[in-house]
């Protein structure tokens, strides 16, 4: 589909320098667009690549505006911008309807403009809103809700009395309500302790491929509006997510962890049980949390977890523990021979 630079310009606030009427079919990069391509310039940097480029347009700030020839969108975002107009460009569209391959409880309850995709089977009570796609090979299980305009991508699994709201999006292989790690000793052997709770997703959240979130022992795992999880992580049981956080691939987390709004989780973190991380909170890759953070900040580190400047002067006396352990010896020895 052809779009004119005046309707792109529409979608961002953004203001058209050259012809308005151009029309794009595709994005590309600086070095490999044509007139048929959009692409984006955000770091100056890349200057080269913008004089030798051609781009049908090209999105840009004001500041880089001036080392642009030819068709120029100037937006205030660059990056922003990016993700808005692929967003749009690259939009899937579903008819509504359902494959006659799925498997469908008679109680549930699919909105008439919902997607159905092939071999999807859907339980009892099932309530799937308007405009929901549910990819195929899904498995809704018994009284699960899927709110409106949420797409499963494809063998996602929403085990029974789990909820998610509006405009998710769940990548394939991942599962939401997976039952929570709990066991006690008889003495010699784990005995399981059934679990109870739910998983309660809000609205606009997007979940990576083969994810795990536990349902809650008793109270239920909550993962709030806006919330980012990338591939690979472990939401353990009774967790708290708040909103507008966003959590690295390989992260676990384990149960009763409250984590708040509007943080950030690096890659392969490794958060303990039954501790609370304050909103605005960066954590650094592999550092491992083991205990509570209270005041919002960047920390980094294993042995355990502490302020990222006070960790990058640990560190640096770290490199100098060789050279510190032979003056002391030095020393040792001197006081020895004056003895």
């Amino acid at each position: 589909m052809a779009y004119s630079l005046s309707e792109i310009a529409e979608w961002v606030d953004g203001v058209v320098k050259g012809d308005a009427s151009h029309q794009v079919t595709s994005i590309a990069s600086l070095e490999k667009a044509t007139q048929s391509d959009l692409a984006f310039y955000s770091d100056i940097k890349y200057a080269d690549l913008v004089a030798q480029s051609s781009a049908g347009v090209i999105v840009t700030s004001d500041s880089l505006v001036a080392k642009c020839v030819g068709n120029v969108i100037e937006v205030a975002q660059p990056h922003l911008a990016y993700a808005l107009i692929a967003q749009k460009m690259t939009e899937q569209q579903f008819s509504p309807g359902i494959h006659p391959s799925a498997v469908i409880a008679e109680s549930a309850d699919i909105h008439s403009s919902a997607h159905v995709a092939a071999n999807v089977s859907i339980g009892k009570r099932v309530s799937i809103g308007a405009s929901a796609v549910i990819g195929p090979n899904c498995v809704l299980d018994d009284d699960v809700v899927i709110g409106e305009n949420t797409h499963l991508v494809a063998s996602v699994t929403v085990v029974s009395k789990s909820q998610l709201g509006q405009r998710c999006l769940v990548h394939p292989g991942s599962v939401i309500g997976s039952d929570g790690f709990g066991n006690v000793r008889d003495g010699q052997r784990w005995v399981k302790i059934p679990q109870l709770g739910r998983v309660m997703i809000g609205n606009d959240v997007e979940i990576g491929a083969c994810c795990a979130i536990d349902c809650g022992a008793l109270d239920d795992t909550q993962i709030h509006d806006g919330v980012k999880l990338d591939n690979h992580i472990h939401v353990a049981h009774n967790c708290v997510i708040g909103e507008n956080t966003a959590i690295a691939a390989n992260t676990g987390i384990a149960g009763s962890t409250k984590i708040g709004a509007n943080c950030t989780i690096a890659g392969m973190v490794g958060i303990i049980g039954h501790l609370e991380i304050a909103d605005g909170t960066h954590v650094s890759a592999t550092s491992t949390v083991t205990k509570t953070i209270r005041k919002a900040g960047a920390y980094t580190g294993t042995i355990p977890v502490q302020n990222h400047d006070e960790w990058r002067k640990n560190v640096a006396r770290l490199k100098q523990l060789d050279d510190m352990a032979r003056r002391i010896k030095a020393l040792e020895k001197a006081l020895a021979d004056k003895d």
